[in-house]
């Protein structure tokens, strides 16, 4: 072998190696690219769950506002009744004390369900969130796969070609 085909062959080397190593460090930043999305989006998914809780306290605090309102308001009614001289205890001041308590009771379940669905509408996006997530890390993963394959695949083929050609 002469001097020219060795430093031929030690350039081929070279580049192979070269190849190589750029081949696994970009697929090492798609996959820490890949796993910085992931993690953004579980963060997003854990955002989403901490809304489904503060929708449920919202509306819970919403519906016992309302009910504290509905329970001053049969109070007055009553006093107004007493003051006026109807009896609270039948006829109709006994069906207005009834309609004020109905409405109520129906404005605060109103309330929680309301606070219920937009608390299920988050832990509906926040599970989204959390497979997304799942399927960006795996991507991270076959990221880096795919940048050890083409290094393989480089240092292969490049072997096969100094190999090739050196005999």
């Amino acid at each position: 072998m002469t001097g020219i085909e060795t430093i031929a062959i030690v350039g081929a080397v070279a580049s192979a190696a070269a190849g190589a190593a750029s081949a696994i460090s970009a697929g090492n930043q798609r996959a820490a690219q890949a796993k910085m999305q992931s993690q953004a989006t579980a963060y997003n998914a854990a955002q989403q769950r901490t809304q489904a809780e503060v929708q449920m306290s919202n509306a819970e605090a919403e519906a016992s506002r309302g009910e504290d309102l509905t329970r001053r308001r049969m109070a007055t009614a009553a006093n107004a009744m007493g003051a006026s001289g109807v009896q609270a205890g039948g006829g109709s001041g006994l069906d207005l004390m009834a309609d004020l308590a109905a409405e109520g009771a129906l404005d605060a379940e109103i309330t929680r369900w309301r606070g219920r669905q937009g608390a299920i509408s988050s832990e509906r996006q926040a599970q989204a969130l959390d497979w997304q997530s799942g399927i960006q890390g795996a991507q991270a993963k076959a990221e880096k796969q795919a940048g050890n394959m083409q290094a393989a695949t480089t240092l292969l083929t490049q072997g096969a070609r100094i190999y090739g050609g050196a005999l």
